[in-house]
């Protein structure tokens, strides 16, 4: 087994900000077991991973999200057990968030938008903005899994 780190940088005029990063856990040969971080749910030339590649090798130079982020891999040690805790707490995290996203959406019947707006093209009806932001101090999002989504990189023990 083999472990990479995945990045994508920004157009170098950028100054590499806004660099996509994923972690991949691959058979010797190079096939995908797992991806996590940007690239796991992402496309690259409007594909998702699973759907068109298998293996890390075929992903190398391909665009990834805008034309000018290229993919670049790097083969790295992973202590596999804190991606896996990482995970776990994601997994915990955007549970916590669904279940808060589906209270909020309750109160507002289902569309915010509706809710404070009615129609299209209409003001803002004062009197449901006023309702809905007691709703929300009243209920902030306060999760008790606080995860860096980033967190997955310090997993990694040793780069090349």
């Amino acid at each position: 087994m083999k472990t990479y780190k995945i990045y994508s940088p920004a157009y170098e005029a950028n100054g590499l900000n806004g660099t996509y990063y994923s972690i991949a856990v691959c058979e010797d040969n190079g096939d995908f077991i797992k991806i996590v971080g940007d690239h796991a749910k992402g496309t690259i030339s409007n594909k998702f991973f699973h759907e068109q590649y298998t293996n890390i090798h075929e992903i190398i130079g391909m665009p990834f999200s805008d034309s000018d982020r290229f993919i670049q891999i790097e083969e790295v040690k992973v202590d596999l057990e804190k991606i896996d805790e990482w995970e776990k707490s994601m997994i915990e995290k955007e549970k916590e968030l669904a279940e808060y996203e589906s209270k909020r959406m309750q109160f507002v019947n289902g569309d915010l938008y509706s809710f404070l707006h009615g129609s299209k093209n209409q003001k803002v009806n004062i009197e449901n903005r006023e309702k809905y932001s007691q709703w929300i101090s009243e209920n902030p999002f306060l999760p008790k899994h606080a995860v860096n989504y980033y967190g997955f990189l310090k997993s990694i023990e040793h780069e090349n």
